[in-house]
C-alpha cells in the first residue's frame, strides 16, 4: 500500500474525557480542539472533534473520530476516521484510515479521498501526528 505526499500534521489536545471498565477493557469518550497545518492544496484551520476508543488489556487500542475542521479560510470540512493503536512506555502511538466531506467548491476534491494517518500521545492529553494520501 503506496503512502503519497504528506498532507497535513496535527496538534490536539483533549477538553474531555469519560472513561468505563467493561469486560473487553477500558472505553474512553472523548472531545478535542486543536490545530491542523496543510501542505500543498490540503487546508490549514482549527479542528474539534470527538472519538470513542476501547483499551484492551493487552495493550491494543480501537477507536474511531468524526470532527469538523474550519479552515483559515472559512470552510467547513467534516471527516471519520478509524485507528488502531498501542500503548507503549507512557505514550500511546495509532495510526488509522480518514476520509472526508463538504460542500464547499474549492475543497470538493476531498469528497471521496482516502488518507492515512499516524500519530502518539503522551500522559498529558496531547496528541501530534502526520496524514498522508493514498496513492
Amino acid at each position: 500500500m503506496p503512502l503519497g505526499e504528506k498532507m497535513w500534521e496535527y496538534k490536539s489536545r483533549e477538553t474531555s474525557v469519560t472513561k468505563s471498565t467493561g469486560p473487553e477493557g477500558v472505553t474512553e469518550e472523548s472531545n478535542y480542539e486543536g490545530e491542523l497545518k496543510g501542505f500543498g492544496r490540503f487546508p490549514s484551520g482549527k479542528f474539534v472533534g470527538t472519538g470513542t476508543s476501547l483499551h484492551r488489556p493487552a495493550g491494543v487500542t480501537t477507536g474511531s473520530d468524526q470532527g469538523v475542521l474550519t479552515t483559515t479560510d472559512g470552510e467547513t470540512v467534516a471527516s471519520k476516521d478509524f485507528g488502531i493503536g498501542k500503548d507503549e512506555a507512557g505514550k500511546h502511538r495509532a495510526a488509522g484510515v480518514i476520509f472526508f466531506m463538504t460542500t464547499s467548491q474549492k475543497y470538493s476534491w476531498l469528497n471521496g479521498a482516502i488518507m492515512f494517518w499516524e500519530g502518539e500521545s503522551g500522559p498529558d492529553l496531547t496528541y501530534s501526528g502526520t496524514g498522508y494520501e493514498w496513492k
